[in-house]
C-alpha cells in the first residue's frame, strides 16, 4: 500500500484576533492565519511566532476541506509576522 502526501504551500499573514475575556470585555490580540493555497481554507491563532505559524499548519491539516492527508508548509519561512 502506497500513502501520497502532497506539500501543499499556506500564505502566512499577521492578523488581529478579537478574545472575549471572562467579564465579557473583548480585546484584540495579535496573531497569524494560514490560507491553503489549493482550496482557501483558513486556520488562525493567537501569537505571531513560529509555534504559532506552526499550530495553523497542523490545524490545517486536520481541517482543510481538500479532504486528503496533505502536508502543509508556510509560503515563508520569515519568523516575523
Amino acid at each position: 500500500m502506497v500513502i501520497i502526501i502532497t506539500k501543499i504551500i499556506c500564505e502566512i499573514e499577521r492578523v488581529s484576533l478579537e478574545t472575549e475575556y471572562f467579564d465579557g470585555t473583548i480585546h484584540k490580540i495579535d496573531g497569524v492565519r494560514a490560507t491553503c493555497s489549493k482550496c482557501g481554507h483558513q486556520t488562525e491563532s493567537y501569537g505571531t511566532g513560529t509555534k504559532s505559524v506552526n499550530r495553523c499548519l497542523v490545524l490545517m491539516n486536520r481541517e482543510c476541506e481538500c479532504s486528503e492527508n496533505n502536508f502543509y508548509v508556510s509560503d515563508s519561512q520569515d519568523a516575523t509576522w
